[in-house]
């Protein structure tokens, strides 16, 4: 898995708040970030991070500059 992908998604995810210390807990985490692989299956989470970046407008919200001018 993809670390870049699921740093990504527990950073975005509001709902359920990956964050929570209790969630974490329930689902016997060790470290923080586990609770992503635990949530979501494996093939959702680049799926989300992809809407999260599609969201943040760093996915078809950039054009191509033809001209610089110094």
């Amino acid at each position: 898995m993809d670390n870049g992908d699921v740093y990504l998604v527990y950073q975005c995810v509001k709902d359920p708040c990956l964050k929570s210390k209790e969630l974490q807990k329930e689902y016997g985490c060790v470290e923080p970030m586990e609770i992503v692989e635990l949530i979501f299956a494996p093939g959702e989470i680049p799926q989300i991070s992809v809407e999260c970046l599609r969201l943040s407008g760093y996915i078809d919200g950039v054009k191509a500059v033809e001209d610089t001018k110094n």
